[in-house]
């Protein structure tokens, strides 16, 4: 058996293992994932019983989202918000404007950069080339003062080559942020997560 043989079984083992690592860096569970880095007046959003989530807006910059990406990604954290920390608001619905419901607070954000990148291109090449890009902003405000609450900014990226570049795209790193930015508006809000999901 030849040296290279040997090894390959060894080769193969490190890059499963590397995967399973990085992998454990990003979720796309709400309840277990990292809050983004935000700017938040705690006592207000507190007061938050009810989230309307209105469109994502993206930047004329950016050729690659459409109103469609935009609007699935919303719908997402909706989803989230509404679902996955028990009885925390009220109600969470999306909507173009205020409902008018008592204690509302609007949830909406832009859409910066979205870039799909290559899998099969970071498949076959070195790190960096092909990566995947998803960046943009988060915001809470008050409806009925327009009162920024809660603001943070996401930047996504994956440019790792070979099997682990090629272990994901664009919409694992938009089912993430998804649920970073939930996570990020419930522990705002006061929630806070079972012991075991703050790793």
């Amino acid at each position: 058996m030849s040296t290279r043989a040997r090894h390959l079984p060894l080769t193969i083992f490190a890059t499963l293992a590397a995967l399973l690592l990085l992998s454990g860096c990003a979720t796309t569970k709400s309840t277990r994932a990292i809050p983004l880095e935000s700017t938040v007046d705690v006592a207000k959003v507190a007061d938050c019983r009810a989230i309307t989530v209105s469109a994502f807006t993206v930047t004329a910059e950016n050729d690659k989202a459409t109103e469609e990406v935009a609007a699935a990604f919303a719908a997402d954290i909706t989803k989230r918000l509404a679902s996955d920390f028990g009885n925390l608001f009220d109600s969470v619905e999306a909507a173009p404007a205020a409902r008018g419901v008592p204690g509302e607070c609007i949830f909406t954000g832009t859409i910066s950069r979205y870039d799909p990148g290559n899998r099969a291109v970071r498949l076959a090449t070195l790190p960096g080339i092909g990566s995947v890009h998803f960046e943009g902003s988060i915001m809470l405000t008050d409806a009925v003062r327009g009162q920024e609450l809660l603001a943070a900014p996401f930047d996504k990226l994956w440019a790792f080559s070979g099997v682990i570049g090629a272990s994901k795209g664009i919409q694992n790193l938009v089912n993430e942020t998804a649920a970073a930015a939930a996570a990020t508006v419930a522990q705002g809000k006061g929630w806070k997560p079972p012991a075991a999901s703050t790793r």
